[in-house]
């Protein structure tokens, strides 16, 4: 079985390296083929510096598209908030609606299984400016029936980028604190306090969880919920893998191969493998090696 994960960046590792790791620990009996495909078509060209959805979505349906061609994957996951937001405007997506796995979509519905009672507290949505301006965690929330007045969307610019180049820098710490006290003026402008959850609605934010909360716990909410949509999404790839195969005997092998259209910067390289180190230092190798695949996409 070959999974692909794809990310318009590097914050999908997170995924990649937890579901490989997890994969090693609990082998199943067919060998599990994982690729982690960088989505970004240019090493300083991000979909966040496009000029517009049409544009974005263009450049996402080759991306798919190329996956398919050149991996033909049994399933793409796309660990990517920005990109899972423009999946359904994709050709691809007409073509292959079961191929793909949207986090966006898991990650709300995870969420009312984990919280049947509707929530009654503020519920952050912290995200990219594309995945802010999709209107998709609003409007699967809504749906849901929580109130509009309740979800708070708060887009970070520039946010995921710095996390990719140092997530320990002064810079990644301003970025993330800038974010907190926009959110924090909103809440106050509307007088709510108390609880809150909080969506890292994008695959990055996971690894500067802590920062998030701190910024949090400093402006005086103490009673946060921190929701990261990458570890529901690991468990739903998983699961379908283990669903999908026909015997549980353990004795399989579990790869991962990491491709990349454009050149990866070293320093990216240097901090998204120091993340994900702890949890599998096969995965953090993978990306160090890397393989550059100019006719990708």
């Amino acid at each position: 079985m070959k999974i692909v994960i794809t990310d318009s960046g590097l914050g999908g590792m997170d995924v990649a390296a937890k579901l490989f790791s997890l994969l090693q620990r609990q082998p199943l009996a067919t060998p599990i083929e994982l690729c982690f495909v960088n989505a970004l078509p240019e090493t300083h060209g991000g979909y966040n510096t496009m000029p517009d959805e049409r544009t974005k979505t263009t450049q996402f349906d080759r991306v798919l598209w190329g996956i398919e061609r050149y991996c033909a994957p049994d399933y793409i996951a796309i660990a990517c908030n920005t990109l899972s937001a423009l999946a359904a405007h994709t050709s691809f997506f007409k073509a292959y609606p079961k191929k793909l796995f949207n986090i966006i979509e898991w990650s709300v519905q995870q969420f009312f299984s984990a919280h049947p009672a509707l929530p009654q507290s503020p519920i952050l949505i912290f995200a990219t400016e594309t995945t802010i301006q999709s209107k998709e965690y609003s409007r699967l929330l809504k749906e849901g029936g929580v109130s509009e007045s309740l979800l708070f969307p708060v887009p970070c610019p520039g946010l995921a980028s710095a996390i990719e180049y140092d997530s320990e820098s002064t810079h990644t710490q301003a970025l993330v604190c800038d974010c907190v006290s926009h959110a924090a003026r909103s809440l106050k402008q509307k007088a709510l306090s108390g609880s809150l959850f909080v969506f890292l609605a994008c695959t990055h934010y996971g690894y500067v969880a802590s920062l998030f909360k701190s910024a949090l716990q400093a402006d005086g909410h103490n009673d946060v919920r921190l929701i990261n949509p990458n570890d529901y999404f690991v468990d739903l790839l998983y699961t379908t893998i283990q669903n999908s195969l026909p015997s549980k005997i353990p004795n399989s092998q579990t790869s991962l191969t990491v491709y990349s259209r454009c050149p990866i910067l070293p320093a990216e390289i240097a901090s998204i493998s120091k993340l994900i180190r702890p949890v599998s230092a096969q995965a953090a190798a993978a990306l160090e090696t890397y393989q550059i695949k100019e006719d990708l996409f």
